[in-house]
């Protein structure tokens, strides 16, 4: 079993933090008197690969001694994070629960204190204990300037030493019946994050597809869609996840906390979004347009000002059914939404043939919308006009 598991935030400074893994490991073979090619910690990489969590990393999920989480404002916005945080936390209370007592393995470290909310270490019946650098400095600092090379060292032999010792006084029973990709984001849970009226800008995903069994009287390739439209995933080659989960990575990047939604009632979600200053984007599937719900919902966007709503229409270049009747499908999504299409304030890219043009492509959205409420959007107060002096992180 790995001494520890090294969590981050996805696209955070890697070189830096593939150095921190590697010195830290170094560190703890040294000490533990452990073979120079045994690996003694797991550094996550299904975050940054926004795909699902490969064998090896819920094996060392499941055993792992510490876990060791490099905080940031991105971090708590990362689902993977959250979802890896509640695995390694749903065990230290199984152990409490069976009589056991809780070791200080959930280890956190501050990697970028920008943003970062106040009480990000509440976390209700585990035992939290920072691991403090020297002089409280963000781990990263130390790692990118020279004159704290020292100082870096120190912090590393100190962890190093705290896993250890961690590792031999507890033993941490493995979980079992691990299934990282479908558990609960551990950081939608906390109270603080989802009470009180003012929160950071968030991003809606409003999802335009068809479940698998709908989508069986419209195309014949059914590879796709699931059992709820929010399943629909059209790049299974790159990220076999569902593309709106996929579309919540990156919307992270941004520091934009994410809500995935079906395409009921759409009109209604662009005009609540919309009164609190937050961003809408619609992913669309050309072929769910000839659900008559969907064409509806979509016909209905654009009667009022929807400045704010980015319009995606993805799809693989495998499909070769999509690429067979593309024409058709491409003119019938433009009759769905000629309100948007001809709006001066809209979005909305059709053919976008990979997943890396549809990441590229939501970047550009997510930086419109942004300049856009920025210009136009009306300042959103809380109720009773309090004013706040720092701004509270949403969990993703």
């Amino acid at each position: 079993m790995p001494y520890f598991f090294l969590s981050h935030a996805p696209d955070e400074d890697a070189i830096f933090v593939e150095r921190f893994y590697q010195d830290l490991s170094a560190e703890i073979r040294k000490r533990a008197i452990v073979d120079p090619h045994v690996d003694v910690g797991y550094l996550d990489i299904a975050a940054r690969e926004g795909a699902h969590w490969p064998a090896d990393a819920k094996a060392a999920l499941a055993g792992c001694q510490t876990f060791i989480a490099l905080c940031s404002a991105k971090y708590f916005l990362t689902s993977s994070c959250g979802r890896a945080w509640g695995v390694f936390a749903d065990r230290l209370r199984k152990l409490e629960s069976a009589g056991g007592q809780q070791p200080p393995a959930l280890v956190p470290v501050i990697w970028s204190s920008e943003g970062l909310p106040e009480d990000f270490l509440a976390e209700e019946d585990i035992r939290l204990a920072r691991q403090h650098t020297p002089g409280d400095e963000d781990l990263r600092v130390l790692l990118r300037l020279r004159r704290h090379r020292q100082a870096y060292r120190a912090f590393v032999a100190s962890l190093a030493h705290r896993v250890i010792q961690t590792a031999r006084v507890h033993r941490l029973p493995p979980a079992s019946e691990l299934n990282v990709d479908t558990l609960e984001n551990a950081f939608e849970r906390r109270s603080r994050w989802l009470h009180g009226a003012q929160r950071p800008q968030r991003l809606h995903f409003i999802v335009c597809a068809g479940t698998r069994q709908q989508m069986a009287s419209i195309r014949s390739d059914l590879q796709y869609y699931g059992s709820r439209s929010e399943d629909w995933s059209p790049f299974p080659e790159a990220s076999p996840q569902p593309l709106a989960a996929h579309a919540g990575s990156i919307a992270a990047r941004y520091l934009l906390r994410s809500v995935v939604v079906p395409v009921n009632g759409l009109e209604d979600q662009i005009s609540a979004a919309r009164a609190r200053n937050e961003i809408v984007v619609l992913l669309v599937d050309a072929w769910a347009v000839r659900l008559r719900a969907v064409r509806d919902a979509l016909m209905s966007m654009g009667r009022g000002d929807e400045g704010y709503v980015a319009v995606l229409v993805p799809h693989s270049p495998d499909d070769r059914e999509t690429a067979t009747h593309w024409e058709a499908l491409h003119r019938q999504v433009l009759d769905a939404l000629p309100h948007t299409s001809q709006h001066r304030d809209g979005f909305c890219w059709e053919a976008l043939g990979s997943l890396t043009d549809f990441e590229a492509r939501l970047g550009c959205a997510i930086v419109e919308a942004q300049q856009q409420i920025h210009r136009r959007g009306r300042a959103f107060r809380t109720p009773g006009g309090k004013p706040t002096s720092r701004p509270i992180i949403d969990g993703p």
